[in-house]
This record gives structure tokens, sequence and C-alpha cells, in this order.
């Protein structure tokens, strides 16, 4: 089996996490239930609301989020590779 590159497992894993937190953020527009979430979350990522600009903002944490996320995981995962 072959090790996980740790740049795009961070990239890979950033940007879907970016694509989640911004689509919610939109949702929660509209719906009450999930703006709850997004208030939550907010208060991890710095200017997140249930707004467009919000949105955005909540998806740049997003991809940070994500991008470290992916690398440790990689990381995790290499070490139980034998290569």
């Amino acid at each position: 089996m072959n090790r996980i590159n740790f740049n795009t497992a961070g990239i890979y894993l950033g940007f879907l996490w970016a694509i989640i937190v911004f689509v919610l953020g939109l949702l929660s527009i509209a719906k009450e239930p999930l703006r709850k979430i997004v208030d939550f979350m907010s208060q991890v990522y710095i200017g997140y609301e249930a707004s467009l600009k919000g949105s955005f903002a909540g998806a740049l944490w997003g991809f940070v989020d994500g991008y470290i996320t992916g690398v440790v995981f990689a990381l995790i995962t290499n070490l139980f590779i034998r290569h």
C-alpha cells in the first residue's frame, strides 16, 4: 500500500470541509435549527454567521481546519503503512 501525500490529503479535506461549512451557512439563513449549529460553530470560526459574508468567513476557517486535519490524518495513517 502506498503512503498518503500530506499536502494532497490536506487540500482535499480542506476543500470538502470548506464546502460543507459554506453550504451550512447559506442554508442556515432560512432554516432556524441550522442557525443554532452555525451559532455554535461561530465560537471557534471567527466571523462565521448565517449570512453570505459569514459563510465565506466560515469556509475560509473550514479550509484551514480541514487542511490541518487532513495532514494529521495522513501522518497517522502513514505510521501504520509498511513501505
